[in-house]
């Protein structure tokens, strides 16, 4: 499973993956927001921009097949890791962008810190810089 917020090198490494492995790809989006209403929960990714950007371009991509998954949580790591285990993915994706000094960066992404802490042991976690 990918967790992404654009294109990126996550999303890339995860196709590859999957498409090595000839396994399906999920494709997961979360928008966080701090609080979250019921017409929110029913929103859709065709309504939200930034989630139709990345899933209109992997729509025409055939070589793997793909789910989008998409939702929008105030907590992101725990959205990821429920979603992940009700799948029952063997392995995430997640990217980190560099800014400034690589280390310091990925401290400071609280889906970086907080999603090893809740991910249960037979899910594998891939971080990409």
């Amino acid at each position: 499973m990918a967790v992404v917020k654009g294109m990126g090198k996550a999303l890339g490494f995860a196709l590859e993956e999957a498409k090595n492995a000839k396994t399906p790809l999920y494709i997961l989006f979360v928008k966080e927001q701090s609080f979250v209403t019921d017409v929110d929960s029913r929103r859709t990714w065709v309504e939200d921009q930034a989630a139709s950007e990345v899933f209109d371009v992997m729509e025409y991509n055939q070589n793997t097949p793909k789910e989008f998954l998409y939702t929008i949580k105030a907590h992101t790591a725990h959205a990821i890791v429920e979603i992940a285990k009700r799948k029952e993915v063997d392995r995430v994706v997640i990217g980190k962008k560099r800014k400034g000094f690589p280390l310091i960066s990925l401290l400071k992404g609280t889906s970086t810190r907080d999603v090893p802490r809740q991910i249960p042991a037979n899910i594998n976690l891939v971080v990409v810089l």
